[in-house]
């Protein structure tokens, strides 16, 4: 019984596929860039002040071709931190847009970061977080080295404190 219907299922799936392409050329042929009167490029969208300053696309629209790389040490000891917390921001606009924990040797790679300017913070628990800004990722430099980043210990090493206390002699309990 299937075998009687699945030429008719065939042709309504491919008219259907014909459809949809067609409204899809139609549709994308609709918002075709349409040649600027003011000299200026458009961006996507039509409006000629689509850009942020500098002329690069708003955050989200920049490709995402950058790496960023480090390795975190103490400052006492220049052992390597595992599990130092890395978080990437955007600088325009100001938001977190990535991050990462360091491996067993102290490193971090981020990767697929977007064209632009950021700003990176590092912080390990008990020591004092490093900030740096701002690394510019471009078209003709994708890799920034960090290099060894070294964090200091946020605390104070207190003296010995001695802790007394008295224990009851009577005991309660079932006999």
């Amino acid at each position: 019984m299937i075998s009687r219907f699945f030429p008719r299922i065939v042709t309504v799936a491919f008219r259907l596929q014909a459809t949809v392409l067609v409204l899809l050329v139609v549709n994308t042929s609709a918002f075709a860039q349409q040649p600027s009167t003011t000299g200026r490029p458009q961006q996507p969208g039509g409006g000629v002040n689509a850009t942020v300053p500098g002329g690069l696309p708003p955050y989200q629209q920049r490709p995402a071709l950058g790496s960023l790389t480090g390795h975190v040490v103490d400052s006492l000891s220049q052992q390597p931190l595992e599990y130092a917390t890395v978080m990437l921001y955007s600088i325009s606009p100001d938001s977190l847009v990535g991050g990462g924990i360091t491996d067993g040797k102290g490193r971090f790679v981020l990767r697929e970061i977007r064209l632009g300017a950021h700003r990176v913070e590092i912080s390990f628990l008990g020591y004092s977080a490093k900030k740096f800004g701002p690394v510019l990722i471009r078209p003709d430099k994708l890799l920034t080295d960090l290099g060894q980043i070294v964090l200091t210990p946020a605390g104070e090493t207190l003296e010995t404190v001695e802790v007394t206390a008295e224990r009851s002699y009577m005991q309660i309990g079932i006999d």
